[in-house]
């Protein structure tokens, strides 16, 4: 493992460690799994669901009665899956629409659940093998990785004949330079003040606003973060209120930040796929 991929893996048990005191992770899944995937129809089926984070859609999975393996780099955010499957811990939800005639929900059951934590998602065929699953999805992950065009084809390795193929991701418009600047100054920077600075602000989830980053600011004095953004702002036309709106943990440390451009996600899967849906940052195909 590269330290590229490890401070990856350190950045995400940092975020999936929050101790989050509601289920409000949980809100709203099956239409998240909806929008991804374009149905509900699950039951029965493999599921794989690459970097998984928490995994709401998981766990929405497994209540519509698949087989779901949860795939991730963290070991915190699977574990944490895990944990809210066997205490059956999301709240009450009900699927919306004329949908909800045609889909059963029941409580999750565990042992249709296979978490792989901690694993670079450069190793999934590795670890998979000759596995195949009905559906294969990665959620906002795409943009993450050091190797997308590769991601793209473990995909489709592992989408069986037949098998549907859905991901998410940052698109050509997606981030803005603000926010690829901020990465620019902050990337490298101690994890640990990153989190801090965004918890302050309320900018982490289960974490309360206590702060301005003005406020923050006037203290800078042995944060090399605070510095970091001090530097931004004075090389840069960005207001102290537009720089604290962008900040988001995630984009501050995550090894790759890109937008991806569509017709170029498209194009990594077009020779083994047929395509079903695209719109922006949203792929599904068939698996040929």
């Amino acid at each position: 493992m590269t330290s590229t991929e490890s401070s990856s893996q350190n950045l995400y048990d940092l975020i999936w460690g929050v101790n989050r005191v509601s289920a409000d992770w949980s809100l709203g899944r099956f239409e998240k799994l909806h929008d991804l995937l374009g149905t509900l129809d699950v039951n029965g089926k493999r599921v794989l669901d690459v970097c998984c984070g928490m995994g709401s859609k998981a766990y929405a999975a497994l209540e519509l009665g698949a087989r779901v393996w949860a795939y991730d780099g963290s070991v915190e955010g699977p574990n944490l899956l895990k944990h809210n499957v066997e205490n059956q811990a999301a709240t009450p939800e009900k699927i919306k629409g004329l949908k909800r005639f045609r889909y059963k929900v029941t409580p999750p059951d565990v042992k249709r659940l296979t978490i792989i934590p901690g694993q670079d998602v450069s190793a999934i065929v590795d670890h998979f093998g000759d596995e195949k699953f009905d559906i294969v999805y990665m959620g906002w992950a795409l943009m993450h990785v050091a190797d997308p065009e590769k991601a793209a084809k473990d995909l489709q390795t592992l989408a069986k004949q037949g098998g549907l193929i859905a991901l998410t991701y940052y698109h050509q418009n997606y981030r803005s330079q603000l926010t690829l600047d901020i990465h620019e100054y902050t990337y490298g920077l101690p994890l640990e003040e990153a989190a801090d600075i965004t918890a302050k602000l309320g900018k982490r989830w289960g974490f309360q606003k206590v702060a301005s980053l003005r406020e923050l600011l006037d203290h800078a004095e042995d944060n090399q973060t605070l510095t970091a953004l001090k530097k931004l702002l004075a090389e840069k036309n960005y207001t102290v209120e537009e720089v604290e709106e962008a900040l988001h943990i995630e984009d501050m440390a995550t090894p790759y930040l890109r937008n991806l451009h569509d017709d170029v996600v498209a194009g990594y899967f077009a020779e083994q796929c047929k395509e079903l849906y695209r719109r922006p940052g949203l792929l599904r195909v068939k698996k040929l």
